[in-house]
Protein backbone atom coordinates (compact mmCIF):
# COMPACT_ATOMS: atom_id res chain seq x y z
CA UNK A 1 0.00 0.00 0.00
CA UNK A 2 1.17 3.53 -0.65
CA UNK A 3 2.63 4.92 2.59
CA UNK A 4 0.60 8.13 2.50
CA UNK A 5 -2.62 6.19 1.93
CA UNK A 6 -1.71 3.92 4.84
CA UNK A 7 -0.89 6.81 7.18
CA UNK A 8 -4.32 8.30 6.47
CA UNK A 9 -5.88 5.16 7.99
CA UNK A 10 -3.87 5.51 11.23
CA UNK A 11 -5.46 7.20 14.26
CA UNK A 12 -4.08 10.60 15.23
CA UNK A 13 -1.38 10.47 17.89
CA UNK A 14 -1.33 6.69 17.96
CA UNK A 15 2.27 5.95 16.94
CA UNK A 16 5.39 6.12 19.09
CA UNK A 17 7.52 6.67 16.03
CA UNK A 18 8.01 6.33 12.29
CA UNK A 19 11.14 5.42 10.37
CA UNK A 20 11.13 6.06 6.65
CA UNK A 21 14.11 4.72 4.72
CA UNK A 22 14.61 5.50 1.06
CA UNK A 23 10.95 6.27 0.46
CA UNK A 24 10.14 9.97 0.72
CA UNK A 25 11.34 10.50 -2.86
CA UNK A 26 8.16 8.81 -4.11
CA UNK A 27 5.71 10.88 -2.05
CA UNK A 28 4.55 14.46 -1.72
CA UNK A 29 6.76 15.85 1.04
CA UNK A 30 4.21 18.37 2.31
CA UNK A 31 1.50 15.75 2.69
CA UNK A 32 3.94 13.37 4.31
CA UNK A 33 5.03 16.01 6.85
CA UNK A 34 1.39 16.64 7.80
CA UNK A 35 0.67 12.92 8.22
CA UNK A 36 3.81 12.36 10.31
CA UNK A 37 2.78 15.22 12.61
CA UNK A 38 -0.79 13.90 12.82
CA UNK A 39 -0.09 10.23 13.62
CA UNK A 40 2.98 10.47 15.89
CA UNK A 41 2.15 11.11 19.54
CA UNK A 42 3.74 14.08 21.34
CA UNK A 43 7.21 12.98 22.43
CA UNK A 44 7.35 10.40 19.66
CA UNK A 45 9.94 10.43 16.90
CA UNK A 46 10.38 10.48 13.13
CA UNK A 47 13.50 9.16 11.46
CA UNK A 48 14.18 9.73 7.77
CA UNK A 49 17.06 8.63 5.58
CA UNK A 50 16.99 9.33 1.86
CA UNK A 51 19.29 9.58 -1.12
CA UNK A 52 20.26 13.13 -2.01
CA UNK A 53 19.57 14.55 -5.46
CA UNK A 54 23.31 14.31 -6.25
CA UNK A 55 23.48 10.60 -5.42
CA UNK A 56 24.90 8.07 -7.87
CA UNK A 57 25.77 10.88 -10.30
CA UNK A 58 28.11 8.83 -12.51
CA UNK A 59 25.68 5.91 -12.59
CA UNK A 60 22.72 8.18 -13.37
CA UNK A 61 24.59 9.93 -16.17
CA UNK A 62 25.59 6.61 -17.73
CA UNK A 63 22.05 5.27 -17.35
CA UNK A 64 20.62 8.31 -19.15
CA UNK A 65 23.13 7.83 -21.98
CA UNK A 66 22.07 4.19 -22.24
CA UNK A 67 18.43 5.32 -22.46
CA UNK A 68 19.29 7.60 -25.38
CA UNK A 69 20.12 4.45 -27.33
CA UNK A 70 16.86 2.81 -26.25
CA UNK A 71 14.24 5.56 -25.99
CA UNK A 72 11.53 3.03 -26.85
CA UNK A 73 12.19 1.39 -23.46
CA UNK A 74 10.68 4.29 -21.49
CA UNK A 75 7.07 3.72 -20.54
CA UNK A 76 6.68 6.84 -18.37
CA UNK A 77 8.60 9.73 -16.82
CA UNK A 78 10.97 9.10 -13.95
CA UNK A 79 9.31 10.88 -11.04
CA UNK A 80 11.66 11.00 -8.08
CA UNK A 81 11.80 13.94 -5.66
CA UNK A 82 15.13 13.60 -3.87
CA UNK A 83 16.10 16.18 -1.23
CA UNK A 84 19.16 18.39 -1.72
CA UNK A 85 20.58 17.77 1.74
CA UNK A 86 19.77 17.49 5.45
CA UNK A 87 18.89 21.21 5.59
CA UNK A 88 16.03 20.47 3.19
CA UNK A 89 14.77 17.69 5.48
CA UNK A 90 14.80 20.08 8.47
CA UNK A 91 13.06 22.85 6.54
CA UNK A 92 10.42 20.54 5.03
CA UNK A 93 9.64 18.15 7.86
CA UNK A 94 10.14 20.42 10.89
CA UNK A 95 7.84 23.29 9.98
CA UNK A 96 5.09 22.62 12.45
CA UNK A 97 4.84 19.84 15.01
CA UNK A 98 8.24 18.18 14.55
CA UNK A 99 11.45 19.46 16.15
CA UNK A 100 14.77 18.43 14.57
CA UNK A 101 17.06 16.66 17.03
CA UNK A 102 19.78 15.74 14.54
CA UNK A 103 20.33 15.86 10.81
CA UNK A 104 23.32 15.12 8.63
CA UNK A 105 24.62 14.29 5.17
CA UNK A 106 26.80 11.32 4.39
CA UNK A 107 27.90 8.98 1.66
CA UNK A 108 28.88 5.40 1.13
CA UNK A 109 30.91 4.10 -1.80
CA UNK A 110 30.17 0.67 -3.22
CA UNK A 111 33.25 -0.92 -4.80
CA UNK A 112 32.45 -2.19 -8.30
CA UNK A 113 35.03 -3.39 -10.82
CA UNK A 114 32.88 -3.72 -13.93
CA UNK A 115 29.49 -2.99 -15.46
CA UNK A 116 27.90 -6.25 -14.40
CA UNK A 117 28.83 -5.64 -10.77
CA UNK A 118 27.22 -2.21 -10.94
CA UNK A 119 24.06 -3.62 -12.55
CA UNK A 120 23.94 -6.43 -10.00
CA UNK A 121 24.26 -3.98 -7.12
CA UNK A 122 21.70 -1.58 -8.58
CA UNK A 123 19.13 -4.34 -9.11
CA UNK A 124 19.63 -6.15 -5.79
CA UNK A 125 19.88 -3.06 -3.59
CA UNK A 126 16.83 -1.28 -4.97
CA UNK A 127 19.00 1.72 -5.90
CA UNK A 128 17.65 1.57 -9.46
CA UNK A 129 13.96 1.42 -8.47
CA UNK A 130 13.16 4.89 -9.81
CA UNK A 131 14.88 4.13 -13.11
CA UNK A 132 13.30 0.71 -13.48
CA UNK A 133 9.84 2.01 -12.68
CA UNK A 134 10.04 4.24 -15.76
CA UNK A 135 10.98 1.38 -18.09
CA UNK A 136 8.80 -1.06 -19.97
CA UNK A 137 9.38 -4.26 -17.99
CA UNK A 138 10.14 -6.16 -21.21
CA UNK A 139 13.02 -3.74 -21.96
CA UNK A 140 14.83 -3.73 -18.60
CA UNK A 141 17.37 -6.39 -19.58
CA UNK A 142 18.08 -4.58 -22.85
CA UNK A 143 18.73 -1.23 -21.16
CA UNK A 144 20.71 -2.69 -18.26
CA UNK A 145 22.80 -4.69 -20.75
CA UNK A 146 23.56 -1.46 -22.64
CA UNK A 147 24.44 0.19 -19.32
CA UNK A 148 26.84 -2.67 -18.38
CA UNK A 149 28.54 -2.48 -21.80
CA UNK A 150 28.94 1.31 -21.52
CA UNK A 151 30.34 1.00 -17.98
CA UNK A 152 32.77 -1.72 -19.10
CA UNK A 153 33.97 0.54 -21.92
CA UNK A 154 34.69 3.30 -19.40
CA UNK A 155 36.59 0.86 -17.19
CA UNK A 156 38.64 -0.33 -20.20
CA UNK A 157 39.61 3.30 -20.88
CA UNK A 158 40.78 3.66 -17.29
CA UNK A 159 37.85 5.80 -16.20
CA UNK A 160 35.92 4.83 -13.12
CA UNK A 161 32.17 4.68 -12.73
CA UNK A 162 31.95 5.51 -9.02
CA UNK A 163 28.94 4.07 -7.25
CA UNK A 164 28.56 6.57 -4.42
CA UNK A 165 25.34 6.97 -2.49
CA UNK A 166 24.99 10.51 -1.18
CA UNK A 167 22.33 10.54 1.51
CA UNK A 168 20.77 12.79 4.14
CA UNK A 169 19.13 11.90 7.42
CA UNK A 170 16.87 13.49 10.02
CA UNK A 171 15.80 12.50 13.51
CA UNK A 172 12.97 14.62 14.86
CA UNK A 173 10.71 14.63 17.91
CA UNK A 174 6.98 15.38 17.85
CA UNK A 175 6.34 18.43 20.07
Amino acid sequence: MDALRHLRTVDAGSLDGIVCGWGICYMDHGQLEREFARVVRPGGFVGIIENRECTLKAVSDLFRKSLLRHPHALSKDMVIDLPRDHHYLRKTFCRNALHADESWDGNVAIPCRNGNEIVDYMLKSGASAGFLDALDSDKIDEVMGEFARAADERFRRGKLVPVVHEYCALIATRT
